[in-house]
């Protein structure tokens, strides 16, 4: 009776260890897991990711939107300067002050172009004014002097000048490895101007200057005439 009781006792105890193992979840089972610290910054990290991508995206919303509210005071900044200008009559006193002459005048949508007889410190000259809604720039012209066929004046993306006789049907600036064609447009019999304009930006003062060439050229592409020079720096 002992005997038939222990091995009862015996089984009881082993059935209740089986059911202990099975119902109780082991630390092996994939129900449970220990959290790697390691989560936590990828956690951190994606979570700051999407907000630098949010900062990114409005600041570049931003910058569209100011970028435009630019582009159009550019925009009506350049109609208010055509609206001082009579289309149908030689008087710009409007736009210019002190005006002898109104040489050449050329307006279109996109650009204007001026040359005035005007009043210089070296003497008699011209100013040439080139204007868009990009950019508003003048030049004081001297007159052509002696035996000289061509001059030139200006700095840092605006280079123009005078040409006696249309001795030359191309005009080229270069700056290092880059040409630039100026345009040229005849005035009066014996007498043209021509500019060019680019984007410059002008290297600070530990920098290299920009090498720059301007050259004259025949119907035959050769050069009759040139100038080269440092660009300026600083500033």
């Amino acid at each position: 009776m002992r005997k038939k009781y222990t091995i009862l006792t015996i089984g009881l105890i082993v059935f209740l260890v089986m059911v202990y193992f099975l119902y109780t979840p082991s630390i092996s089972d994939s129900n449970f897991k220990v959290k790697n610290p390691d989560d936590d910054d990828k956690e951190t990290t994606q979570v700051k990711g999407d907000v630098d991508l949010i900062d990114y995206l409005n600041l570049e919303a931003e910058n569209r939107l100011l970028k435009e509210e630019i582009d159009s005071l550019k925009t009506n900044l350049f109609e208010y300067r055509k609206a001082f200008i009579d289309p149908d009559s030689n008087d710009i006193s409007q736009y210019y002050e002190n005006v002898d002459t109104l040489v050449y005048k050329e307006v279109t949508d996109n650009e204007i172009i001026l040359l005035v007889r005007n009043e210089t410190v070296d003497g008699d000259g011209y100013r040439l004014t080139i204007s868009s809604k990009e950019i508003d720039l003048f030049n004081d012209l001297s007159d052509l002097k002696n035996n000289e066929i061509i001059n030139y004046t200006g700095t840092d993306g605006f280079y123009s000048g005078l040409i006696k006789e249309n001795e030359f049907n191309a005009i080229t600036v270069s700056v290092n490895d880059k040409f630039y064609e100026a345009e040229i447009v005849n005035f009066a019999d014996d007498i043209s101007f021509w500019y060019t304009v680019y984007e410059h930006k002008r290297k600070s003062m530990s920098e290299e200057p920009d090498k720059i060439r301007i050259e004259a050229m025949n119907g035959y592409g050769e050069v009759l005439w040139e100038e080269s020079f440092d660009g300026n720096l600083g500033g």
